[in-house]
């Protein structure tokens, strides 16, 4: 079960949908190095119906008809810390950066672009 937790504003249904479903949102990872405008966007909870875990998630329309989501605890971190500073309604433009972790892995965080 998906509940809305914080989004930047009143969302339509078809607004909702497209930022919460699977098959309308692509992985962060796809943006990697890109500059994206942000139309609007949503974080919400996701209950897996087998284990009852619960997972946040930010999801991201950009002005370009694009839909991210990640469930990056780094990005999510980020991004609000940015709304902290910018308001829920209007961020300027973002972009989406990589990093090593001490275990050489990579990571996904958010920048200003």
């Amino acid at each position: 079960m998906k509940q809305i937790i914080e989004k930047s504003r009143d969302l339509t249904k078809v607004e909702i949908y497209r930022l919460t479903s699977s098959n309308s949102t692509q992985s962060i990872k796809n943006f990697e190095n890109q500059i994206i405008e942000v139309d609007y966007w949503a974080k919400f909870t996701d209950t897996d119906d087998g284990t009852g875990t619960v997972t946040e998630i930010l999801s991201i329309a950009t002005k370009d008809g694009e839909y991210i989501a990640t469930n990056s605890a780094v990005v999510i971190r980020s991004f609000d810390e940015m709304v902290e500073v910018f308001g829920t309604e209007e961020l300027p433009p973002v972009q989406i950066v990589t990093g090593k972790s001490k275990n050489n892995r990579t990571y996904y965080n958010i920048r200003l672009a």
